[in-house]
């Protein structure tokens, strides 16, 4: 069956070739990128395959073919656009509220701080920081013709005890713009309360498929940080007998954070919140989970999961209530996919059985997946694991692509030589639900 399936994705490769990005492709691959850490999982301390170069941030790379004409403030246009090598980003940094209500209120702060090594220039062009959060806008000079250097990972955020206080990546968005000699891209980072900490050191890690360079830029914060504001909830729902309490709302100039807990007695696991949003007291979206394309997932605080937001913090409606309809689950014991690569066949999946086939080409493992257009990020996204030798693998890349009305093939890219054996993949999206009208205030 793959042959035909090949015939139908060359066919698709030629179409995205012709018009740039398709807008399903383009919002899976967005996604994925900014929900790797969708949810806690049970991982036993085993030896570790370090990670290809060329990681899950290739994900996130967003093509400008497909955002124009929309209309942005002279404020924000002009801050950005004044940057060398930033005018794109005026287009692409509009898709996230929180940044642009920021810069259009002048929470923008002018850097311009360069390191070069290795023929390679980074330049720290300008910082938005709350309590929370710090955006790091910067440029790239000095690339070779056919590499593209990302920011890898989470960037280090020293301050001047020497403390790291970066804590992990929201979002790691670059812009492929290939009419300049600068490329500019921005990286999001959740740090650890450096409310009144002004002086900084940015440790950060740039890698391609051909090399790794490691940068040190010092800079410091003139702007003063907003605190966040805090709404407690504290509040139990129970969706088809799994139980989930809403402790607080957590506003940051740049994010919302829904705070919570799903109790361990639950019988299934929750992977997403799919269609959850904030609204005014008449029904009003102000934002949501899926907020063209951009959503943060569930993520993991200790025993308590968060879910990010984009927002406009300087445009908040008197009354806000949280609602959602239906939460992407499975039974916790059919959470995951065993496959045999050496014999190419399924093992155990989910009992609905909606994978067909898996098979290998290159690096990636392949499979056929039975989903209509319900599903759009990337079935897998976590680790692998090799069975017999307990060794876990982070992938290089997770994809998806449709196929027809009825099938995907979603694949997962390894390091050369490490697809062998039986091997396990979390699943981390799915089309299955559990479903109930939810409707909280907040305030």
């Amino acid at each position: 069956m793959f042959k035909d399936e090949e015939e139908k994705l060359e066919k698709w490769k030629e179409e995205i070739e012709k018009v740039g990005v398709l807008e399903t492709e383009l919002e899976g691959a967005i996604r994925q990128g900014l929900q790797r850490a969708q949810h806690a999982k049970r991982v036993k301390k085993r030896p570790v395959v370090k990670r290809g170069v060329w990681t899950a941030v290739v994900a996130v790379i967003l093509l400008l073919a497909l955002v124009t004409s929309v209309r942005v403030s002279t404020t924000f246009a002009g801050a950005v656009a004044s940057l060398p090598g930033m005018e794109g980003l005026v287009e692409l940094i509009r898709y996230d509220k929180g940044i642009a209500a920021a810069i259009d209120n002048d929470d923008f702060q002018r850097l311009h701080l360069s390191a070069e090594k290795d023929g390679v220039t980074l330049t720290l062009e300008g910082v938005i920081a709350d309590e929370k959060e710090m955006v790091l806008f910067y440029t790239v000079k000095g690339e070779k013709s056919d590499e593209i250097l990302f920011m890898n990972g989470t960037p280090e955020l020293i301050n001047n005890n020497g403390k790291n206080v970066a804590v992990d990546v929201l979002a790691g968005v670059t812009l492929d713009e290939r009419k300049s000699t600068e490329r500019a891209a921005y990286q999001s980072v959740r740090i650890d309360n450096a409310i009144d900490e002004t002086m900084f050191t940015l440790k950060a890690k740039m890698e391609s498929k051909f090399r790794s360079i490691d940068y040190e830029i010092p800079f410091s914060l003139e702007k003063k940080r907003k605190p966040a504001e805090k709404y407690p909830i504290h509040q139990t729902v129970v969706i088809e007998g799994q139980e989930i309490t809403f402790q607080y709302v957590e506003m940051a100039t740049l994010r919302v954070g829904i705070h919570f807990q799903i109790n361990p007695s639950n019988t299934k696991e929750i992977l997403s919140f799919d269609d959850f949003k904030l609204v005014d007291n008449k029904g009003k979206k102000w934002t949501s989970i899926n907020e063209n394309g951009i959503g943060y997932g569930i993520r993991s605080e200790g025993e308590n999961q968060v879910m990010y937001l984009p927002i406009n913090y300087f445009n908040q409606p008197k009354e806000l209530y949280m609602e959602f309809t239906k939460l992407q689950a499975l039974d916790k014991d059919e959470t995951h996919v065993l496959v045999d690569m050496d014999k190419q066949i399924i093992l155990e999946q989910p009992s609905d059985g909606r994978f067909k086939e898996v098979g290998i080409m290159g690096n990636h493992l392949r499979f056929l997946f039975e989903s209509g257009t319900e599903l759009h990020t990337s079935v897998f996204s976590g680790e692998v694991e090799i069975v017999e030798s307990g060794e876990i693998i982070d992938p290089v890349t997770n994809g998806m692509r449709v196929l027809d009305e009825r099938h995907l093939e979603t694949s997962v890219e390894l390091p050369p030589g490490t697809i062998k054996g039986v091997m396990k993949l979390d699943i981390a999206s799915y089309p299955q639900w559990i479903r109930e009208d939810v409707r909280i205030r907040i305030k």
